[in-house]
This record gives structure tokens, C-alpha cells and sequence, in this order.
């Protein structure tokens, strides 16, 4: 539905019915008008050519706007790299950005036909502190996306900004630092106003907060508040740079560390590890409804609908099956206290009364290692989640965190599915939080005003018809009329 309406109210669907519905009313009515008359084609030459002239200035500002998205892009780069004083990745990171751009206007299936990409796609900033899993969500997504990254093999995590070029949207991976250090963040503040400027519409479709669950699970109460404001203060600043509202879907990754996921959807096929595991926000739930109560319901549901594939996996695999898979739907309900505590920053009004728009979270996994949390539920003693602590005191980092797997969960379609068709949400959110989309109501009595117009012009169109032919009518009978000339006189 939201594709249709997109179609609907696309440049090349509006221009040319715009324009037929021109020519019709130019064939109908010219003849009508006096100084018109003896020139119908002459007017509809013109009404082609207005139309035609409107097609070529759009495509001469797309040209030039999708020119300065490169310009901008590329400055953004080489100011990152000089901020840190790495100069060796410059040249390196400038030929990838420029090979990701080709591949993406290339690609048939990019917006505009490829040649106006960064132009028509939606673009998304992905936020999260480091070692979240930012990187990996995105490149483990299956979004098949061109990537411009300064990492070399030997390094781990984003140390700039990293570019995917989807054919589906635009995606700008920042770095940790950003949330941490004021400079850089300022430094990139002053980046997305000069996106503003060229992306007047729409600057940014969307945030996307990657936050890795292991982590909110075993911070403290002061940790999960002190990480929450400072994620909220940090997107206030860029919403303000963007003057507007882009709805925010927090993403929670390494879930596998929960006990028994792993059992839980091990046989998954490639279609259903797409799927989405979560829940979307009303644009008003949040705001008519308390928290709690709306982390309450969809938990619930959640853990109802991970409770029956449990149940079925339970049966699948017989004695095979272990209390950590049975237990497993458990920690859904369980979450429900936590993420409050760290999403009520969220849900708060800051000084100005603009509240973010939270649309959804959802659980990942982009890979899959042997460091779980502690399986809570075998003891019942522990209230809290905490990290499985090591078999030796010299274990090394990399041992408790060796790769198990390296399939993706829930991740391609929560993009696909739930972000990306969402895309024009910015626009009829204000940076106020006010809804600026045209409600049914007004809706409504526009296209019954619209028909009702239609219907009188079209009354009026009959009536004077029938009223010239009786007028013609008369004047035939006048004609022959034996009487004609006493009748004249």
C-alpha cells in the first residue's frame, strides 16, 4: 500500500496525467473562448511545452543537486580522515567512494534509474556506541550493498564514517567516537546540515540505533540511564541540524548471547532468518499510552509468537532439547523492566516539547560466537542478567568470543519490510513532533469536493448543451417557418 501510494503521488505518475487532463480541458473549452477560437492546437502546443519545460528544469536540478551529494559526500570523507590525522587511507577510501557510486548508478534497480541514486534514494544514519555491532548488522544484512570504508583487514570497528550504497537506500555507518566526543560530533552536525541544504525534502529518512543487548543487559541501572541519555542528547542534536523528525527503530544486536537461541532457530531457513523479530510503534501509541504498558503488550505477543516456534523446535528435536531452549521465550518477558528504564529517555518531552519519534525494536544477530549470558533460569536465583564468566582468569578475549556461526537473523527483512517503507515518515513529521500529513478527514472532503466540482461542471456542461439545442431547434423551425418574416419583424 505504501509503494501504490508513493506511485501515486510520484513526479512521472502526477506530470502526465496532469498534462492529458490539460489537453482534454484545452480541446474541450478553447473553441468556447473567443480569442481562442481557430487556435485549439496552437494552445495544446503550448501546454506541452510548458510541461516539457517543467520535465527538463527537474532534471536539471536533480543533475546538479545529485553532483553536490557526491561534492558533499566526498568532503565529508576527506575531513574525517584529516580530523584523526590519517592521511595513509585518503587516496584509498576516495577510490572505493567513487567505485561505490559508479556500481550504484549503474544498477538499474536504483532509485531514478541509477543515475540520480543518492538523489532519490532514502538515506539512514545507523548510531550506536562502539562495538555494537553497527558494522555487522549492516554488512551482514543482505541489502547488497556497495561498501566505502577506510578499515583496513588488521582493524576492528568504524573509525570514520562508513558508506553503503544500496540500491534500496543509502546508509551512513558512524563511528562510536561520534557519540563520545563533542568535537566530532560537532564536526559532523555541521555535515548534515549541508546534507540538509541539498536534501531539502528529506535530509535523513531515518535513524537507526544499533545497541548491543548483552551490554543493556548487564549494565547497571546507572549505566542503562547514563547510556540512554546520552544516545537521546546526541540524536536531539542531529535531529536539530536536520530540522526535522525521523523515526527511530532501535536495533538490539548479539541476541545469540541470549541462552538457547541458538537451539531455538537452528533450523531456520534462509526466508525465515529474514523475518523481522520485534515490534513497530504506533506514531501516537507511545505518546497516548504509557511505556510500560505498550513494552508490556507487544513483549507478550512477542514472546507468544517465539513460544510457538519453541514449542514445535521443542517436538523437532525430542531429547535432543534442553532447558536452555525451554526457557529461552522467558527472557522476552523479562526484558520488559530494562527497556523501559533505558527507553523512557526516549519517550520524554525535552525543553522546546519535541519528543523523538520511536518506531520499533527489533532483536538481531549478525553472527553468532560461544559467549552467552548466564542462563538465569537454571538456578532462579539471579534477578539481573550478567555475562557468563570466564573458565580461567588468563582466558583470552578472542577464546570466549570464537565464531560459532556466521549466519545473519532478522535482519534483512526489518530493513526491507519495516524501515525502508517508511521513508517518507520525515516528511510529515515536524522537528515539533507535530503529524504535518493531511488527515482522512480533510482528505476526504477535498476529494468529495474535488467530485462535487467535477459533477457541477459536468451538469453545467449538459445543461448548456441541451440548452443550445433547443436553441437550435427553434431557429430550424424559425427557418421554415411559412410565417418567418411576419415572425422576424
Amino acid at each position: 500500500m505504501k509503494t501504490l501510494l508513493r506511485l501515486l503521488k510520484s513526479f512521472w505518475f502526477l506530470v502526465p496525467i496532469l498534462w492529458l487532463i490539460s489537453l482534454a480541458v484545452c480541446w474541450f473549452f478553447a473553441p468556447r473562448i473567443s480569442w481562442l477560437q481557430g487556435y485549439t492546437l496552437e494552445a495544446m502546443a503550448i501546454i506541452s511545452a510548458f510541461y516539457l519545460l517543467l520535465i527538463v528544469l527537474r532534471q536539471y536540478r536533480r543533475i546538479r543537486t545529485e553532483h553536490n551529494l557526491e561534492n558533499l559526500v566526498q568532503i565529508e570523507v576527506d575531513r574525517s580522515l584529516k580530523s584523526t590525522g590519517e592521511f595513509r587511507d585518503q587516496q584509498v577510501l576516495r577510490d572505493r567512494l567513487k567505485h561505490a557510486i559508479a556500481m550504484l548508478r549503474t544498477d538499474r534497480s536504483a532509485g531514478g534509474g541509477g543515475s540520480s541514486a543518492l538523489y532519490d534514494l532514502p538515506w539512514y544514519l545507523v548510531i550506536g556506541m562502539s562495538a555494537a555491532g553497527k558494522t555487522s548488522l549492516l554488512t551482514r544484512s543482505g541489502l547488497s550493498a556497495s561498501i566505502a570504508s577506510s578499515a583496513n583487514d588488521t582493524e576492528s570497528g568504524t573509525q570514520h564514517c562508513d558508506w553503503y550504497f544500496s540500491p534500496e537506500a543509502v546508509m551512513i555507518d558512524t563511528a562510536g567516537r561520534y557519540l563520545r566526543d563533542d568535537q566530532s560530533a560537532s564536526e559532523f552536525a555541521a555535515f548534515l546540515r549541508m546534507l540538509k541544504k541539498q536534501r531539502s525534502k528529506a535530509a535523513v529518512n531515518g535513524l537507526v540505533l544499533v545497541v548491543s543487548l548483552p551490554e543493556l543487559l548487564a549494565a547497571s541501572a546507572a549505566e542503562r540511564n547514563e547510556m540512554g541519555a546520552r544516545l537521546v542528547t546526541r540524536i536531539e542534536e542531529y535531529t536539530d541540524c536536520l530540522d526535522a523528525n525521523p523515526p527511530i527503530y532501535l536495533m538490539l544486536t548479539k541476541t545469540d548471547q541470549l541462552p538457547g537461541f541458538n537451539q531455538a532457530f537452528d533450523g531456520m531457513d534462509l526466508h525465515e532468518r529474514q523475518q523481522p523479530l520485534g515490534m513497530t510503534f504506533g506514531l501516537t501509541e507511545i505518546t497516548t499510552e504509557s511505556l510500560r504498558s505498550v513494552l508490556d503488550r507487544k513483549l507478550a505477543n512477542l514472546q507468544a509468537h517465539v513460544s510457538r516456534h519453541v514449542d514445535a523446535q521443542m517436538i523437532a528435536l525430542g531429547a535432543d532439547a534442553n532447558s536452555a531452549l525451554l526457557n529461552f521465550p522467558n527472557y522476552f518477558a523479562e526484558l520488559s523492566a530494562i527497556l523501559e528504564q533505558f527507553l523512557q529517555h526516549f519517550a520524554r518531552s525535552n525543553v522546546n516539547g519535541t519528543q523523538l519519534l520511536l518506531r520499533g525494536l527489533y532483536f538481531t544477530s549478525a553472527l553468532q560466537t560461544d559467549k552467552q549470558l548466564t542462563p538465569v533460569y537454571e538456578d532462579e536465583l539471579s534477578e539481573s542478567f550478567v555475562l557468563r564468566p570466564a573458565t580461567a582468569p588468563d582466558a583470552l578475549e578472542e577464546d570466549e568470543q570464537r565464531k560459532i556461526s556466521d549466519r545473519s537473523y532478522f535482519i534483512t527483512d526489518t530493513f526491507r519490510r519495516v524501515i525502508f517503507p517508511d521513508r517518507d515518515l520525515t516528511l510529515y513529521q515536524s522537528r515539533h513532533g507535530r503529524d504535518k500529513s493531511l488527515g482522512p478527514i480533510v482528505i476526504a472532503l477535498a476529494l468529495f469536493a474535488g467530485l462535487a466540482f467535477i459533477g457541477w461542471q459536468a451538469l453545467s456542461f449538459q445543461k448548456n448543451r441541451e440548452w443550445l439545442a433547443a436553441i437550435s431547434q427553434q431557429l430550424t423551425e424559425l427557418e421554415q417557418s411559412p410565417d418567418r418574416a411576419q415572425r422576424l419583424a
